[in-house]
């Protein structure tokens, strides 16, 4: 409806109400003819207006909405992709594996049912050859799990347990937890550690 002019100049002969003389311009810019219209086809051509009015703006409302969706899911996608997913290691005798980390675990306490394990700790991997964890890092029992090449390991003294974060290309213990009762709790992102929860990092590292 764009070049359209509406005039008050005069009255339409025609006997339709409210009706007016309209000057169209066309595309190709042509003289101008009169068109008598009446209030009926006004209101047509006013719905029309009104109704593309409505549908570009609900247009651009979608593509806001489609773009924030994408948004969204890049950011899930980014979120799932740094989450510290902790797989528990596989045991069987002394010998434990996940993903591309094999680990030695040294005597067990029953050979035929093992339930804890005296070390030394020894870790491999695809691209690094097999390395000593620290003497500190024994009695180890399970759970043992890792995630981005790094392991937690819980051990214990006595009755007290403790939580050992290790680099599994260099062996180096990067955290120990304080000491607790009971079996910790590995989650995406969190260990927890009696009535603490540590976060990890996106390196998996506790901050």
């Amino acid at each position: 409806m764009h070049g359209v002019i509406f005039s008050k100049k005069k009255a339409c002969t025609s006997g339709r109400m409210n009706a007016c003389h309209t000057y169209a311009k066309s595309s190709r810019r042509r003289r101008c003819a009169p068109v008598c219209i009446s209030s009926t086809l006004m209101k047509r051509i006013y719905w029309v207006i009104c109704k593309k009015i409505i549908v570009r703006h609900l247009g651009q409302d979608a593509r806001r909405t489609i773009h924030a969706v994408l948004i969204a899911g890049l950011l899930s996608s980014s979120i799932v992709a740094s989450a510290c997913d902790l797989v528990p290691f596989q045991i069987a005798g002394d010998s434990g594996k996940a993903g591309p980390i094999t680990i030695g675990l040294g005597e067990p306490d029953n050979v035929a049912h093992p339930t804890a394990w005296q070390g030394p700790l020894t870790i491999s991997t695809a691209s690094t050859p097999t390395c000593t964890v620290s003497d500190a890092v024994s009695i180890i029992e399970r759970p043992i799990v890792s995630a981005r090449g790094v392991l937690f390991v819980q051990t214990y003294s006595g009755s007290t347990h403790f939580v050992y974060a290790v680099d599994a290309s260099t062996c180096a213990v990067i955290w120990r937890s304080d000491g607790f009762a009971g079996t910790a709790i590995f989650g995406t992102n969190t260990v927890v550690v009696g009535a603490k929860t540590t976060p990890l990092d996106q390196a998996c590292h506790p901050e």
